[in-house]
């Protein structure tokens, strides 16, 4: 994949995410985490975890 198709690809779910600020994370599709809900870094991780975790279980992991 060109590096064109990737930013028209990035574009697209940026759209599809309903995100319009920077930095965002996506977690499995399912979660949106950005800047204003993550407050420091300690908390980031933590949050991160549980969602992947959460993931992880919902999925039979």
């Amino acid at each position: 994949m060109d590096i064109k198709e990737k930013v028209k690809d990035s574009i697209e779910l940026t759209e599809e995410y309903g995100v319009f600020t920077y930095p965002y994370v996506v977690i499995g599709g399912k979660y949106v985490l950005t800047a204003s809900t993550l407050y420091n870094d300690d908390y980031s991780v933590a949050v991160l975890d549980y969602l992947v975790n959460k993931l992880e279980k919902e999925r039979g992991k």
